[in-house]
């Protein structure tokens, strides 16, 4: 059953925040808008979601999913980065990190 929230951009209702949370720990497949469109996304380790977005977007399990984390931080508890350093100083901050890395596991 689809549910719709419609969550205030500056002050979000943190009942909606947590009925939404549920939802997903639950196994729920969340629609979420993005800068030009909309993305399906999942809970870290909902390998039957990540299946049945694959299916609803028709690519296979090679097809890359992307990892959406709070900052750049929390990216240690999924995964093990190499240093990383810009090649040249207007690198920094002036696009989004797209680094392959390596699960843990």
């Amino acid at each position: 059953m689809a549910q719709l929230f419609t969550v205030h951009p500056a002050n979000p209702q943190s009942r909606l925040i947590k009925q939404a949370a549920a939802i997903l720990r639950d196994g729920g497949i969340l629609a979420y808008p993005t800068d030009s469109s909309y993305a399906l996304g999942c809970a870290v380790g909902q390998g039957d979601c990540v299946r049945r977005i694959r299916q609803i977007r028709g690519v296979d399990e090679h097809h890359h999913m992307t990892l959406v984390l709070r900052d750049l931080s929390a990216i240690g508890h999924y995964a093990r980065l190499g240093l990383w350093r810009p090649q040249r100083e207007h690198e920094i901050g002036s696009a989004p990190c797209r680094e392959r890395v390596s699960p843990r596991g």
